[in-house]
């Protein structure tokens, strides 16, 4: 983001829709580590329930079939 700020030529602020593009992409930015980090939170809360199940289909498959 920072290489394209600074290789954007002057005469784009004058553009409709630069500024909006720039505050989209800033916007991005900053929300990205907190998306990164709830979607690893959603995927170990949801492994860790289902974990004994797959554990124990695993070990004693005779068991559960018969």
């Amino acid at each position: 983001m920072v290489e394209a700020a600074l290789g954007a030529e002057p005469a784009a602020d004058d553009r409709p829709g630069c500024n909006d593009a720039h505050g989209i992409a800033d916007r991005g930015a900053q929300v990205t580590p907190d998306l990164v980090e709830e979607a690893q939170d959603v995927l170990a809360a949801t492994a860790t329930p289902a974990s004994p199940t797959v554990r124990a289909a695993r070990t004693r498959p005779a068991i559960t079939w018969r």
